[in-house]
């Protein structure tokens, strides 16, 4: 009997086609000055995620809104040898 593998598979960018199989992404923390302590802090969920394809620079943002850490792929399955 063969045991089977699950595996996953990258999604493909909405433009160029290409497998997903890295993203650029770039995250953005907003600083908001206290002037009772003179210091910079971040409030709560005070930053910005933009994710785009490697390959032809697109925005991927609708496809990873939480950013490509949060993402799930697609599960397929595969036979083991």
């Amino acid at each position: 009997m063969t045991e089977e593998k699950k595996e996953y598979i990258p999604p493909t960018c909405p433009v160029c086609g290409n497998p997903l199989t890295s993203v650029h992404e770039d995250v953005r923390f907003y600083h908001i000055f206290y002037p009772e302590s003179g210091k910079y802090h971040i409030e709560g969920k005070s930053y910005l995620i933009t994710v785009s394809c490697p390959f032809c620079d697109n925005s991927l943002d609708e496809l990873f809104p939480e950013g490509a850490c949060n993402y799930r792929g697609e599960q397929y399955e595969k036979e083991s040898r």
